[in-house]
C-alpha cells in the first residue's frame, strides 16, 4: 500500500555550467528543474515541482528547495534538470534511479557538480535540442508561469529558425497558449484561473533579430484570421518590439520572419484583423 507523506521538500541544487571546449563559465544558461510522477501507463501525469533559474557570471546556478506538499512513492519519476543556452546542445540530467522512492526523488545526486555544455554538430541536432527543451513546459497547474524565461528562449530560437528559412514550426508552448487565448477570447477555464498569457508574457523581452541585445516594449498576440477563405479558423502569432541597438521597431508574423516597422504596438492590426 502506498504511503502518503506531507510537507515534503526537495534538496536545494547548486551546479556550475562551463563551455566544454574552452572551460569558460557560461552566463545566462537556463536551468529548469522538474519533479513529476506518472501512473496508469503514463496516462496520469502529476507535476509536483517546476522551477527555472539562470546561471550567474561565473556559471553557477542555484535552485532553492521546493515544497511539494503531498507525495506518494507510487509512480514517482527521477527528478530532472534541463540546462540550455543559446547556441549549445541541451543537457538533460537526472538521478540514476529511474523509479525512486520519496527520499530518493527529493534528493539531487549531482549537487555541486560541473556541467560542460557542448556545441551542436549541425543545425538538425540543435533544432532537436530546442524541441526537447520545449517538452513539458506547458504542463501542470498554470505551469507556464513557472518557466517563462525558458518558454521565451524557445520562441526566440524558433523565430530565428523561421527567419533563416531553415525550419518552420507550427506550434510551441507560447504559440499554443496565445492561440488558445485568442480562440476562447480569454474565457477558457485555464485563463480564468491563471490569468492572461498574453499579458504575462508581454513583460518578458525577446532577442533582437540581429542578436545584439534584447527587445524592449514587446507586444505578443495570436490573432484569429477570419479574412482567409477555407475551412476552419486560422490563428497567427505576431510579435513586435523595439531594439535599442539599431533604434528600430521590428515586427514578426509567424512563419514570415522579421521586418522593420513604423508601428509601436500591435493595436494597428485591429482594422485588418477581427480579434474580438
Amino acid at each position: 500500500m502506498a504511503v502518503t507523506l506531507s510537507g515534503c521538500t526537495t534538496e536545494p541544487i547548486r551546479m556550475r555550467v562551463l563551455d566544454a571546449v574552452t572551460a569558460e563559465p557560461i552566463k545566462d544558461a537556463i536551468a529548469v528543474y522538474e519533479l513529476s510522477s506518472s501512473r496508469n501507463h503514463g496516462t496520469t501525469y502529476t507535476q509536483h515541482a517546476l522551477v527555472e533559474t539562470v546561471s550567474d557570471d561565473n556559471g553557477w546556478f542555484y535552485i532553492p528547495s521546493q515544497n511539494v506538499g503531498f507525495v506518494t512513492p507510487l509512480g514517482l519519476n527521477s527528478p530532472i534538470v534541463k540546462i540550455f543556452r543559446r547556441g549549445y546542445k541541451l543537457e538533460w540530467l537526472g538521478n540514476d534511479q529511474l523509479m525512486p522512492g520519496v527520499s530518493e526523488a527529493l534528493r539531487w545526486e549531482k549537487n555541486g557538480e560541473t556541467v560542460k555544455l557542448k556545441r551542436p554538430q549541425d543545425f538538425a541536432e540543435y533544432e532537436r535540442t530546442v524541441r526537447l527543451f520545449n517538452s513539458g513546459m506547458g504542463r501542470g497547474d498554470c505551469g507556464w508561469k513557472k518557466t517563462p524565461l525558458a518558454i521565451v528562449a524557445i520562441e526566440s530560437e524558433i523565430m530565428e529558425f523561421e527567419t533563416s528559412g531553415r525550419q518552420k514550426h507550427n506550434s510551441t508552448v507560447l504559440r499554443s497558449l496565445l492561440s488558445h487565448e485568442a480562440y476562447s477570447r480569454g474565457k477558457a477555464e485555464m485563463f480564468v484561473r491563471c490569468g492572461s498569457a498574453r499579458a504575462f508574457f508581454n513583460t518578458y523581452p525577446s532577442t533582437c533579430p540581429d542578436g545584439t541585445g534584447m527587445m524592449q516594449h514587446v507586444d505578443r498576440r495570436s490573432v484569429i484570421d477570419e479574412t482567409r477563405r477555407g475551412p476552419g479558423i486560422s490563428i497567427v502569432m505576431f510579435t513586435i518590439g523595439y531594439c535599442p541597438s539599431d533604434g528600430n521597431y521590428w515586427l514578426n508574423e509567424q512563419g514570415q520572419g522579421w521586418r522593420k516597422t513604423h508601428e509601436k504596438s500591435l493595436d494597428f492590426m485591429q482594422d485588418k484583423w477581427r480579434t474580438k
